[in-house]
């Protein structure tokens, strides 16, 4: 593996263990005495009413008033950081060039990379005329509301306003959670891996009849479902399909989807019949009830033995359908 890739893939993989076990964040907090911890948390509180309150407001018309508010809170996180690290004046909260000047320090040190328009929102910072953001074109308005948003993100990295006991027990919900996810995740792919493959496809396949502009009969068994296209016979006394499996079959489940007009799709009743020799039919279900391409029909076969399927229309009906599904093992 390339040097630059094996680097990349630690900082992922560290990366992920942190958001995962919270251990720089604990240590973080730990390293803040009781007063501390209080001002940042009260500093971050304050900045987070501020960004949401942006978020809600923001549109084309509102970037001004947006843009104030992210300074504001942009000026609180910087007072965070600045309590976090012990620094002189930071007890009550910084004004804006105070708090640009915080932020200019910490450029370099053990913080994120800044964002490359750090400086722009650094200037707005500095920038004493309260109009500031009213002069700019709405171009530049948008710049500036996306360079407070980077820098806002990029300042948090510099402190922790949770406490200890809190990040322990989000570490423990996330350790939870994600045991829970990996043990879905197995089941589904048991099940995936487990469930009987798809027999029906690709196999010979018959109707009764074909109506005009109709899809070939192949097209039941192609794997494409819930086509409006799909495969429709003539209008006729008793309608039907009939799959050729091959071989006789031990069966799982059988899947229709539909397909025709929505008058077409209520031509019940539908149902099922299979055969381990052709012309000796028994009925394995019936279809009373309309079905769709997100929930079609489906039915369990529980083991049955067969090598053929016919599903036969409603009489005096055309027979409308877009996929067939059979499920099972040879046998």
């Amino acid at each position: 593996m390339a040097p630059g890739l094996a680097a990349d893939v630690r900082r992922g993989l560290d990366s992920t263990r942190e958001a995962l076990l919270l251990e720089r964040a604990e240590r973080v907090a730990r390293g803040y005495d009781a007063a501390t911890r209080v001002r940042v948390a009260r500093f971050e509180a304050a900045a987070r009413v501020r960004e949401r309150a942006a978020r809600d407001i923001a549109n084309e018309r509102s970037l001004g008033v947006v843009a104030a508010l992210l300074l504001e809170a942009l000026a609180l996180r910087a007072s965070a950081l600045a309590a976090a690290r012990g620094q002189h004046g930071a007890e009550t909260g910084l004004g804006a060039p105070a708090a640009a000047d915080v932020l200019d320090a910490v450029t370099g040190s053990e913080l994120a990379a800044p964002p490359s328009d750090l400086a722009l929102a650094l200037a707005l910072l500095r920038d004493p005329d309260p109009l500031r953001v009213d002069r700019l074109s709405l171009t530049e308005r948008d710049a500036s509301v996306a360079a407070l948003e980077r820098a806002l993100g990029w300042v948090r990295t510099g402190y922790e306003p949770r406490a200890t006991l809190e990040l322990r027990r989000l570490r423990w919900f996330r350790l939870v959670g994600s045991a829970v996810l990996v043990v879905l995740v197995g089941v589904a792919l048991v099940v995936f891996w487990s469930r009987p493959a798809n027999v029906g496809h690709g196999k010979a396949v018959r109707a009764s009849s074909r109506a005009s502009g109709s899809a070939p009969v192949s097209a039941l068994l192609d794997g494409v479902r819930g086509t409006s296209a799909g495969f429709r016979t003539s209008r006729e006394a008793m309608p039907w399909v009939e799959l050729d499996l091959l071989r006789e079959h031990e069966l799982d489940e059988i899947v229709v989807y539909p397909s025709g007009t929505s008058a077409e799709r209520a031509f019940l009743p539908l149902t099922i019949e299979i055969a381990r020799e052709r012309n000796v039919w028994h009925e394995l279900a019936v279809a009373e009830r309309s079905f769709s391409e997100l929930s079609p029909w489906r039915v369990r076969a529980d083991g049955e033995r067969a090598r053929y399927v016919r599903i036969l229309g409603a009489s005096g009906r055309v027979l409308a359908l877009s996929e067939v599904e059979v499920y099972g093992e040879p046998r």
